[in-house]
């Protein structure tokens, strides 16, 4: 078979379209395996096909016995980096509008976070916490101790007044007085 295919490849170098023919359809299963493997998103399809067999065709014209490479390791080499180079060119491009799977009405953009609208967020909240520690660094240090531990290490008035030595109603008041010169001092900023 070998003799037969060696033959069949002098002939069409030759020119003659028999074996021309006959050579494309030998080389079928070759076109087949490599456009189905490296022709596209898709796979095999009928334009990959026929573009394996018009660059078997142009391989035949280039084909330079005189270099002792035989014909078949040839022309594999140059189908498979025909489709190779093929793919490398075709970009995939994929629709943020399109469904996705089987889900009704549900596309790509619609489960894409929206990353712009957190940073956004993140930031405000840092700038409104740095504010409010600047407001609370301008408290006298009692009004100051009295929030702290009220609104950030969740203590009661009595465990406050009972750490300080004074009476509930003082932490109260002071607290009061406090959270109305925040209210001022922030107000001032916004």
């Amino acid at each position: 078979m070998n003799r037969l295919f060696e033959e069949l490849v002098k002939k069409a170098l030759k020119g003659e379209k028999e074996a021309i023919e006959q050579l494309l359809l030998q080389l079928r299963p070759l076109i087949i395996a490599y456009s189905k493997r490296y022709g596209g998103r898709e796979g095999m399809d009928e334009d990959a096909y026929q573009e394996g067999l018009l660059e078997i065709l142009e391989g035949l014209q280039d084909f330079d016995s005189a270099k002792n490479v035989p014909f078949l390791a040839y022309i594999t080499i140059r189908v498979r980096y025909y489709y190779l180079n093929k793919r490398r060119k075709v970009k995939s491009h994929f629709s943020l509008e399109a469904d996705i799977g089987d889900s009704e009405g549900i596309s790509l953009i619609d489960l894409l976070e929206d990353t712009t609208a957190k940073v956004e967020e993140t930031y405000m909240e840092m700038e409104e916490s740095q504010r409010l520690k600047e407001a609370i660094h301008r408290l006298t240090s009692c009004q100051r101790d009295i929030i702290l531990q009220y609104y950030f290490h969740r203590k009661t008035l009595k465990e406050i007044a009972a750490i300080k030595g004074i009476h509930p109603i003082s932490v109260a008041k002071t607290k009061a007085t406090g959270l109305k010169k925040l209210k001022k001092l922030l107000k001032e900023w916004y």
